[in-house]
């Protein structure tokens, strides 16, 4: 995040003739090249306490449950670590956290709820956020950018769903537990059925005040809004319905229902995302290099 707001004030600053695009190039490639914020303890600190938050704000999981969560988050976090020094493992870290989530938490899960400790231990990666962002793109006729993201937003939500599904075999061949999987889903959609409009709300709101914050302030919007999207973005439901799939349920239309669910609750954020920006900039948001929220 500190690197987007360092980002977007480059772009400002070029915008308006301030620096030229040569100098801007070169603060880029220091922003890029610069240390971590934050020790590496509390990146770790940071990838648990995600975890253990959205676990009982997202799933409405028990103290258990976040708990578990939480320490998951953190081996995930060590492996985040291990892929910043190592560039030969990047492309396998999504697959291997994963792997990693659905081991442990079968190990776990006559204590805890499966669905919930796994998706919310990979919360980070969940692709709901990359997805949405590339809707937005296509629907503001950046297609190139817009299709790249969808493509790779469904690519990742298969990755993990497989990684999951394959640790938790992994565990069962070698100690013959009991595999359940569980789907959960959000305690507003559930028990309110405010699966379309619930999005759509929670994202206005969310947009309006991050819009507004950056009109006062002078803030990135984007960068204020993040955190809040990453609780309504539905990753976890893409992945619950291409895990159903590759556990050969028999429900197959059930797992396209998940899927489904997954690219209309996008469509749900991105009408909330534009509404909040219209009602803030009217006019128009002018020298955004961050879509059009």
């Amino acid at each position: 995040m500190h690197r987007l707001e360092l980002t977007d004030k480059v772009f400002r600053i070029v915008s308006k003739g301030e620096i030229s695009a040569e100098e801007g190039t070169q603060r880029l490639g220091e922003i890029m090249h610069a240390k971590p914020l934050f020790a590496w303890y509390w990146q770790l600190l940071d990838w648990g306490v995600t975890s253990w938050s959205v676990c009982i704000l997202a799933f409405n999981g028990s103290w258990l449950d976040s708990v578990a969560a939480l320490v998951l988050g953190m081996a995930a976090g060590c492996l985040n670590l291990l892929a910043s020094r190592l560039k030969g493992y990047t492309n396998l870290f999504e697959a291997s956290v994963s792997i990693v989530c659905g081991f442990l938490a079968t190990a776990v899960e006559r204590w805890v709820c499966f669905g919930a400790v796994t998706l919310s231990a990979t919360a980070v990666l969940l692709p709901g956020l990359l997805l949405t962002t590339g809707i937005i793109e296509l629907t503001s006729r950046n297609m190139h950018a817009g299709t790249v993201r969808v493509g790779y937003a469904l690519t990742l939500a298969f990755i993990l769903a497989f990684g999951i599904n394959l640790g938790n075999n992994i565990y069962v061949e070698i100690f013959s537990v009991p595999s359940i999987m569980f789907s959960v889903f959000w305690y507003l959609v559930i028990h309110r059925g405010l699966s379309t409009v619930g999005p759509v709300v929670s994202a206005f709101v969310l947009g309006v005040a991050a819009n507004i914050w950056s009109k006062v302030f002078k803030h990135n919007a984007y960068a204020t809004m993040l955190p809040g999207m990453m609780i309504l973005v539905p990753g976890s439901v893409g992945v619950r319905g291409i895990m159903t799939m590759f556990q050969g349920s028999q429900n197959g239309a059930n797992s396209m229902q998940l899927v489904f669910q997954m690219i209309q609750t996008s469509l749900s954020i991105m009408v909330g995302l534009f509404a909040s920006s219209f009602v803030v900039y009217p006019r128009g948001k002018k020298q955004s290099a961050l879509i059009t929220v």
